[in-house]
Parts: C-alpha cells; structure tokens; sequence
C-alpha cells in the first residue's frame, strides 16, 4: 500500500513492483497508464495471470491510498479504502529472488509520481484494516482559540487556518486551544 500522487500520466505508473516486468512479475501495485481500455486506473499483480484492475480513473495532483492484496482466493485493489477491483485467483505469487522497487519497475519503466507511506506486509490485510489505514491518512488536526482576559469571560471559539504556520493575532490574557481530528 502506498499513498501517491502522480505528477503527469506521460510514462508508467509503477509503485511498488518486485519482478522484472509484466511478462514476469512477481508482484505489481501500479496505476495503467495510456491504455486503451483502463487508462489512469489502480492495478495489483501477483503473477502475470492474477490481476485486478480498478474501476476508478484517477487524475494529477490528487493524494490517492493505493493498495493491493491476495488473500490466496482474491487480488484485490483498494482506492481510498474502498475494493475497486476484485479477480478470482488461479495462481500465486511468483517466488522468483527479485529486486523490490519504488517508483520503477525493472526494466527501467519510471513512475513520474510522488510516493509516501508504502508500506509491505507479510499478511493479506482485510477490507477494514485497509479502510483504517486510509482513514488515518486523512485525518485533519482542527485547531480552535478562545480567549479572555478575566478568566471567567470567554469569547466563542475560532477556528485557526488549517496551515503549517498559523499566526492567531488576538490580543489577551488568557488562551484555550482545542483540537479535534477529523
């Protein structure tokens, strides 16, 4: 799984692959791009045979949750949380000693992307597990001020920017901060 936002859909979308290409994979988190029938769409290989394809198209600029499993019956590929694609399993994941790359695949097919939080486990996560993950991407820190200068006589709560630095120019003796993560 990894969190990904694709700069441009000019050259591969390569996440995570391991294998040296398609022909061979032994496994493939990557996003197909420029083809015909499933352009801009999540896909998750574990052989050359075995692969789901997403039914979302996605765009630049945009943070996506990727991820992909097999559960030894399912590949499946998750957007946001959320199957996106599901495909019966007749194989399994190729045990070829191979390279594990991010961004690329083996034969030099680059991802022109940026990645964060990849992430490789060792079991088939569940449908919650990938949902809760997504969600804990997502979360947003609501910071709010109040002030006084008694103590006793609070203004109403408001909402500081929701930026790196915030400047809270109010003037007082007194300050409550609350956060909330939404």
């Amino acid at each position: 799984e990894a969190w990904v936002k694709f700069k441009s859909f000019s050259k591969w979308g390569f996440i995570i692959t391991k294998g040296l290409n398609s022909a061979n994979p032994q496994y493939e988190l990557l996003v197909r791009i420029n083809s015909g029938t499933d352009p801009q769409k999540p896909q998750f290989l574990i052989n050359a045979n075995d692969y789901a394809i997403g039914k979302t198209s996605l765009t630049t600029d945009t943070w996506y949750h990727i991820a992909g499993t097999w559960d030894g019956k399912d590949v499946k590929v998750y957007l946001n949380g959320i199957v996106d694609g599901v495909v019966g399993s007749t194989g399994g994941i190729n045990g070829r000693n191979a390279d594990l790359l991010i961004g690329k695949r083996g034969d030099d097919l680059n991802c022109d992307c940026a990645i964060d939080e990849v992430a490789i486990w060792n079991v088939s996560l569940t449908s919650d597990e990938i949902r809760k993950h997504y969600e804990r991407g997502v979360l947003k820190l609501n910071l709010s001020y109040r002030t006084s200068n008694d103590s006793t006589t609070w203004n109403a709560w408001t909402p500081a920017a929701n930026n790196t630095i915030t400047t809270i120019s109010a003037l007082a003796r007194y300050f409550q901060y609350k956060v909330n993560f939404n």
